[in-house]
């Protein structure tokens, strides 16, 4: 092959080495520009919902899908934080609870696809939202006091409810996925374990409690009633409270079911013609004289695994209200330090709660609240 072919051939080549590389810088181009634009798409689908969810007070029911997979921080309580994901995956739980019974055949109906619908729905959410907050309130002074629920403890308590209502596992298991999309894992971890944490600073409360005027003051009426019971009916007139007072405590036949159940505990357990030590509820002190119970024997046989036993009490009762453990635990919120990061809400700290930041939306609430009878959704 003689010099000039040789830098012929030489010469193709480089030209084919020049045209591979234009072709890779090309696609390189195309590549990065693909990927700026899927960037730039992926960033709106992440900018665009969080600019309305942190800027923009109105409904963003739009971008839900979105809030419920990333887990965006709507609230903070104390050091506590809620995420968006935790309260709208509860609020599908709960819708899901309600298009899955057969309201109809009660005369209800429960429709969130009209425009009626979706503000209850939207109501809804912002109950979800303040139990959220309740719970978080909850768990912060529980831990503060040293209150913690094991995991031992949960998994006795549903086993004690399996065992009183003849219900298996299994059959639990399929209820709670029909009724509301849920594992056996997501019971106790969103109901149970807040239960039992609940009950554990009730009792704490229980114990702190008695130092206060109003219980020191059933304490007193205590010891004048351990001298001479006669006087109940006096002391009830002068004291107490409640409506019983006028006809000097005295609340007639009662089932269990219309008693709250600490007074039900303590009736189950005395005889007639006593008199109860100081009972704390959550609404306050009770002293109660039991007169006489009608105890149903057959109907306790039969209906003990559903809880609907139908003993009876008669009995009079010495009210003396003080702070109920409800009020308490509002209190306990307006005094927290809560954070409301989603603009479609707003903390009132007076009233210890989450409100619509959009005042149409209040006064809708308060509109539908006031026809709510009968309602399944805002009951």
């Amino acid at each position: 092959m003689d010099k000039r072919t040789k830098k012929n051939k030489k010469t193709r080549i480089d030209r084919i080495g020049l045209k591979g590389e234009k072709r890779k810088r090309q696609n390189k181009l195309k590549k990065n520009a693909l990927r700026f634009v899927l960037g730039g798409a992926l960033l709106l689908l992440i900018v665009i919902p969080l600019i309305n969810l942190y800027f923009l007070p109105k409904n963003v029911g739009f971008w839900y899908p979105i809030y419920r997979v990333l887990p965006l921080p709507i609230a903070r309580v104390d050091n506590e934080m809620i995420t968006s994901r935790m309260l709208l995956e509860d609020l599908k739980s709960v819708k899901h609870f309600y298009e899955s019974n057969d309201y109809a055949s009660r005369q209800q109906r429960v429709d969130f696809s009209t425009r009626e619908g979706q503000f209850r729905l939207q109501i809804k959410e912002k109950d979800i939202f303040n139990k959220l907050i309740e719970d978080a309130v909850v768990k912060h002074i529980a831990t503060e006091q040293g209150l913690i629920v094991e995991q031992e403890e949960i998994d006795r308590a549903i086993k004690e409810s399996l065992n009183k209502f003849g219900v298996d596992e299994q059959r639990l298991a399929l209820n709670l996925q029909d009724n509301y999309g849920w594992t056996i894992e997501d019971f106790k971890n969103k109901v149970v374990k807040n239960q039992l944490l609940l009950k554990k600073l009730w009792q704490w409360y229980q114990r702190n409690i008695q130092t206060s005027v109003e219980y020191n003051k059933a304490e007193e009426i205590l010891e004048i009633l351990k001298e001479d019971n006669s006087k109940f009916a006096e002391l009830a007139m002068r004291y107490s409270d409640g409506e019983s007072r006028k006809q000097g405590g005295e609340m007639n036949w009662m089932k269990e079911s219309q008693i709250i159940p600490e007074v039900v505990e303590r009736l189950a357990n005395m005889e007639s013609g006593d008199i109860s030590g100081v009972i704390i509820s959550p609404l306050g002190f009770h002293i109660v004289l039991l007169e006489d119970v009608k105890k149903n024997d057959d109907a306790y046989e039969s209906n003990k695994q559903s809880g609907d036993l139908d003993n009876e009490y008669k009995f009079k009762q010495i009210f003396i209200r003080g702070k109920s453990f409800v009020d308490w635990l509002v209190e306990q919120k307006r005094l927290a330090s809560v954070s409301v990061f989603w603009k479609k809400y707003l903390w009132n700290k007076n009233e210890g709660e989450v409100i619509f930041r959009d005042l149409f939306m209040r006064q809708k609430e308060s509109e539908m609240r006031l026809k709510s009878s009968g309602d399944p959704v805002l009951n």
